[in-house]
């Protein structure tokens, strides 16, 4: 789709999944005939995937003023991706690359939901989703376990505990599996087992799948001496 700061930005196919099961299950929150309800949702998850990209422009940013040139940054099915050229190489330039990916996220709710009290009708509730939504996944973000940011974060304040940045992989990368049980199981116990739960429940298995598979690479790379 072009480039930014010399990464290419890549749109992954499994977007075309992605798309209509968000603007399915987030359609309830929205009021009006069954086809606009669905229109105003389908606008939402395009506003959702530009505050992604913005939340992967962050960490792009961020690795360029720490001396890391990103390669990609590629949008998908639950989220974005930046590809950097090589591992970092210091743990304070892991942490605030990996830091300011959720903060961004969190200062793009809040710019929204600031929009959300000025606007009104539609716009409105979309500013309010979409504020609501980026400051939950902000924090989401930060829990300290792989793949996510927070685990990225966590991983390099163990590496600098520790001289070893095998510990922090490790430590995070379990950290990242409880993560993903959790969950799960926090799911099933919250659902009322009532109109869309089992889109619901699929969606988080698939998230919690896809956090399970990331930490056992992370694990394997280590068996392989590969961090």
């Amino acid at each position: 789709m072009g480039r930014v700061a010399g990464a290419e930005v890549v749109l992954d196919t499994s977007l075309l999944i992605a798309g209509p099961l968000l603007a399915l299950i987030f359609a309830d929150n929205f009021y009006g005939p069954s086809g606009g309800r669905y229109l105003i949702a389908g606008i939402f998850v395009v506003a959702l995937y530009v505050s992604i990209f913005i939340h992967e422009c962050a960490h792009l940013l961020m690795g360029r003023a720490t001396g890391r040139q990103a390669r990609t940054i590629e949008l998908m099915l639950f989220g974005g991706v930046t590809v950097f050229e090589g591992r970092a190489t210091r743990p304070g330039q892991q942490f605030v690359t990996a830091i300011v990916g959720p903060i961004a996220s969190i200062l793009v709710g809040v710019g929204s939901l600031a929009v959300a009290e000025l606007a009104h009708g539609w716009i409105g509730a979309v500013a309010w989703s979409l504020g609501a939504t980026n400051i939950i996944l902000g924090l989401f973000n930060l829990l300290p376990g792989l793949p996510l940011d927070g685990g990225q974060a966590m991983r390099a304040i163990v590496w600098k505990l520790t001289g070893r940045q095998t510990s922090g992989i490790r430590a995070t990368a379990w950290i990242g599996r409880a993560v993903a049980v959790l969950l799960v199981l926090v799911t099933l116990v919250q659902s009322d087992f009532s109109g869309t739960w089992a889109i619901n429940l699929a969606f988080v298995v698939l998230v919690a799948w896809i956090m399970w598979q990331a930490a056992t690479a992370a694990l394997r790379s280590l068996e392989m001496g590969t961090p």
